[in-house]
């Protein structure tokens, strides 16, 4: 199962999940906020320190940060983003552009751990 754990309070983070979600047509993913106690034990079971600002995405066994994190992300989410190679840093000659608008109203509240 790919995790993903962000900040609940953010209106970027919760944007990000928003995005995510309308895009996630296979149910890879499931939520997790970083404020939950799910998200204070999956922090601790993979020693990471947080600060409450960044997204984690926790995907076979590995726990990535910031912009590898969301790397990765868009790389299972598959489609165009498949073009994205997070290991390399480099996306294989196409330049990807992600706009979003900030809403939370209509993520699945079954795909959320709490």
């Amino acid at each position: 199962m790919n995790i993903i754990l962000f900040d609940g309070i953010c209106n970027l983070c919760n944007g990000t999940v928003s995005f995510i979600v309308k895009r996630d047509k296979r149910k890879l993913f499931r939520f997790v906020s970083l404020q939950s106690e799910a998200g204070k034990t999956l922090l601790d079971r993979y020693a990471v320190e947080s600060s409450n600002k960044t997204l984690y995405y926790f995907r076979k066994g590995d726990c990535y940060s910031k912009s590898t994190a969301i790397l990765y992300i868009l790389k299972d989410l598959g489609g165009l983003f498949l073009s994205i190679d997070p290991d390399s840093g480099k996306s294989k000659g196409c330049i990807v552009f992600i706009g979003f608008q900030i809403s939370v109203s209509d993520i699945w509240e079954s795909r959320f751990m709490y």
